[in-house]
């Protein structure tokens, strides 16, 4: 399993709204939270939504910014950097698993291809509990 570290600033809250900000520099990832905790947990599942994303379409994810690119885009609002983990999905592994036999006529009955549908399904299960 691959792993990847991506910096991320953490802006302090914002006096009217209350919110912490964070921001994943060169990926495009904004997102906010009422604690600090909050607001990095957002743009970690953001983060890993974002990457399996462009790993479905073939996309290569975009290098993490250096500590010091990072510092320079927190030092205009007072951010402070942090590191987000993210796991890289990587390539299809061929794996046995045991399904009730009526479950498996169904899945087969709308899906071309059982393993995207098994995976779309564990992805949406993992984003959305």
């Amino acid at each position: 399993m691959n792993h990847v570290i991506y910096p991320a600033v953490v802006f302090p809250p914002d006096p009217e709204a209350g919110h912490v900000g964070v921001t994943i520099p060169g990926i495009n990832i904004n997102t906010s939270g009422e604690t600090v905790e909050a607001a990095i947990q957002d743009a970690a599942a953001i983060l890993q939504e974002v990457l399996d994303d462009l790993s479905a379409a073939g996309e290569t994810p975009p290098e993490p910014f250096s500590y010091e690119a990072a510092c320079t885009e927190g030092a205009k609002d007072n951010g402070l950097v942090a590191y987000i983990q993210a796991i890289l999905p990587g390539r299809n592994i061929r794996v046995n698993i045991m399904l009730p036999e009526g479950l498996l006529k169904r899945i087969d009955a709308i899906a071309p291809n059982r393993s995207a549908f098994l995976a779309e399904g564990a992805l949406h299960k993992l984003r959305h509990g």
